[in-house]
């Protein structure tokens, strides 16, 4: 199941909210001496805060190779939580985001300027592990949490309903609460992020045990469904399925360029022989 194209990156304030253009951004952290950077805390391996307020993970990696870029030192950093593209929005003063955001076009057209992919993901699955859930058609009214008014619950509602699947949609506020209503029984999955869910699972489990992956199908897609601990996690390889899609447009606009050239070499072909008739005709005959 696929999200933006699944394409995660670092996004960077093109301008202000309220639509005229602000001063360079260089001109404003080089006096301030430090850059402002929005990163969403509590995913592991991207963002987490330690007991003493230290930073750390790949997001934060990215705020301190900008910050060292342009004043000289990584740890001239101020970082900002940041929850949603709108929290972005109504604070002009973060400078770059450096966090899991889809790029789309209506994204794009919120005054926020994607910069280079950083991340690559796709959107999943979170099921107890003696569940037998395999394919989303498993799913059909099943109790399935999602982090209400997100990007996941856009696309969560949009392919069940494209695959005529039963939806039971139980709205939480995030990642770590669908993780919690998981346990507690409310919803027998929880769908969002790969690296979300990989977060979540990690922080559900006291002693984790990791099987080996196994290939199995899901709705036309490759999935890698894997087994650790209480719960099993279903990830859609959509990268796979991304260049899948591309091969076969790219299958059709050759077969389409082929059949427009042989038209083409055929419509040639008549004219030559039509010119080539009307010459002969128009030649003297001799007497």
């Amino acid at each position: 199941m696929a999200a933006g194209r699944d394409i995660l990156i670092a996004v960077t304030l093109s301008a202000s909210c309220g639509g005229t253009l602000p001063a360079s951004r260089l001109s404003r952290i080089r006096p301030r001496g430090a850059l402002v950077c929005g990163v969403f805390p509590g995913i592991a391996g991207f963002a987490q805060v330690d007991g003493q307020g230290h930073y750390s993970g790949f997001d934060v990696d990215i705020c301190r190779a900008v910050a060292a870029a342009i004043l000289g030192t990584a740890d001239r950093v101020q970082y900002k939580p940041v929850a949603s593209i709108d929290f972005v929005q109504r604070d002009t003063d973060i400078d770059i985001v450096s966090r899991r955001l889809t790029w789309t076009l209506r994204r794009e057209g919120m005054h926020v300027l994607f910069g280079l992919v950083t991340f690559y993901d796709g959107q999943g699955f979170l099921v107890p592990g003696g569940s037998r859930v395999t394919h989303a058609a498993d799913l059909a009214n099943v109790p399935v949490c999602v982090a209400e008014s997100s990007e996941h619950d856009v696309t969560l509602m949009a392919y069940f309903k494209r695959q005529q699947i039963a939806l039971n949609r139980v709205a939480v506020a995030d990642g770590p609460a669908g993780g919690r209503a998981l346990t507690d029984g409310r919803c027998q999955a929880l769908s969002a992020d790969v690296s979300e869910l990989a977060s979540v699972r990690s922080a559900m489990q006291a002693r984790p045990r990791l099987s080996h992956p196994r290939r199995s199908d899901f709705a036309g897609a490759a999935l890698a469904a894997r087994a650790r601990g209480r719960h099993r996690f279903v990830q859609r390889a959509s990268v796979d399925g991304l260049r899948d899609d591309r091969r076969r447009a790219a299958r059709r606009h050759e077969g389409q360029r082929v059949r427009n050239g042989n038209a083409r070499r055929s419509g040639n072909r008549a004219n030559a022989r039509i010119e080539s008739r009307e010459r002969r005709r128009a030649r003297p005959r001799r007497q």
